[in-house]
């Protein structure tokens, strides 16, 4: 089983492949970023189209200095990821339903 299957199996909802390879781009930051093979062989995908459009929407960049196939993820991406985080813990904290308003 793949870790993008794993992901779809636990949550219980379909994820999304850029999804999945931001966040593996993520995990990877504190190594120094994380191959385009690495992101496939991790996810059992071909992550090259799914990273040059992360890329587009400049959510992860190749790592100057290093290989062409090296990639992070800007800060941006992780500015978004801590604000999801903190509205998550938000929302439990108050009972309720991530993404729901209160009454």
């Amino acid at each position: 089983m793949t870790a993008l299957q794993y992901a779809r199996r636990v949550l219980g909802a379909y994820v999304l492949p850029s999804k999945a390879v931001l966040l593996v781009v993520i995990g990877y930051r504190h190594k120094g970023g994380v191959s385009k093979t690495r992101v496939g062989e991790i996810l059992g995908l071909e992550a090259a189209t799914y990273l040059e459009d992360l890329c587009k929407k400049e959510l992860v960049y190749t790592a100057p200095g290093k290989e062409l196939n090296w990639w992070r993820p800007t800060p941006e991406a992780l500015a978004r990821k801590r604000r999801r985080e903190l509205e998550r813990q938000s929302s439990e904290a108050r009972g309720l339903e991530p993404g729901a308003e209160p009454e």
